[in-house]
């Protein structure tokens, strides 16, 4: 991941969620989700049981399907685009048709509404790496010691 870019996982909307990695486990989406997610993102490529779409060093999408189906459907957003409103609004209209609501990685819940998770992301690391490339390399040396 780049540090430019934010996370966010779509996870099924009104369950309980531990772990945004695993959310979709057992759970029946009654879509194409793949179908579903090249709206947004052109399908880039694909490794084992991950569907990438659009760019790694972009708007990124990962989805991890197994033989039981959707495992995980973690979104990167890149923070340095003047589009990411217009991305929001368009992951906005995945989250409706997947039954879906954004989670941060830490697992804390958001509905999908562009400005909720606009807010979300103001308050991301790759904001602060945008904003101050010093001070973010200082908190990374902080953690290391």
């Amino acid at each position: 991941m780049a540090s430019w870019q934010a996370v966010l996982w779509l996870v099924p909307a009104g369950i309980e969620v531990t772990d945004p990695e695993s959310a979709w486990a057992g759970i029946v989406v009654n879509q194409d989700v793949p179908r579903v997610l090249s709206y947004l993102l052109p399908q880039t490529d694909r490794h084992e049981d991950v569907t990438h779409f659009g760019d790694y060093e972009s708007h990124d999408i990962a989805l991890s399907m197994h033989a039981s189906g959707v495992e995980s459907i973690r979104v990167r957003v890149d923070m340095r685009r003047d589009d990411i409103m217009e991305f929001l609004h368009a992951l906005w209209s995945v989250t409706q048709v997947l039954g879906a609501e954004c989670a941060s990685p830490d697992g804390g819940r958001m509905l999908p509404e562009p400005v909720i998770i606009a807010e979300h992301l103001g308050s991301t690391r790759a904001v602060l790496f945008l904003a101050d490339p010093v001070k973010y390399f200082a908190t990374i040396t902080d953690q290391a010691v």
